[in-house]
């Protein structure tokens, strides 16, 4: 005869998992009555390219290449990342050449810290710009997510 000695158990502990998640504070939100694994959400990239500034005409551009894109000392691969991603982690991006192309605005990433990006144009120099992304909120929780990335604006020379 076998033992069901295990069933029982594993119920058991599939209940206390799935309602590891909510409670009964009196500021739920209504995701709160959710039940399952604890998960995280970005419902922004990090990185939000708002505007490229041409200079000296001070006149915005609509699409400039990146041509190299680093998050602290790693080299990323912007179409391999956003194939992967939800929508809206990767916007105005395209990938029809070898370098990808932002339609501004556009925007990319969740991982914070320094970004590195080689920035370019049909008629202007290619430019460098580095600087730290952040998210302005970060809540924890179950489910616990970031929102509002950094939003940048990068100038670009005439040649």
């Amino acid at each position: 005869m076998a033992s069901h000695i295990g069933t029982p158990l594993f119920v058991l502990i599939a209940i206390s998992a799935l309602s590891g998640c909510g409670g009964n504070s009196s500021d739920k939100s209504p995701d709160d009555d959710l039940m399952g694994p604890c998960v995280h959400y970005y419902y922004e990239p990090v990185v939000n390219i708002d505007r490229v500034i041409s200079q000296p005409a001070n006149t915005e551009l609509t699409q400039v290449a990146l041509a190299r894109v680093m998050h602290e000392d790693s080299e990323e691969d912007l179409e391999a990342w956003c194939e992967y991603q939800v929508e809206g982690m990767c916007y105005g991006l395209s990938f029809e050449t070898d370098t990808p192309v932002c339609t501004l605005p556009c925007g990319f990433g969740n991982d914070e810290g320094e970004w590195h990006l080689e920035v370019s144009a049909e008629g202007y120099q290619t430019t460098e710009e580095s600087f730290e992304a952040v998210y302005e909120v970060s809540e924890g929780g179950c489910p616990s997510y970031n929102d509002k990335g950094s939003h940048v604006e990068l100038e670009l020379d005439q040649q």
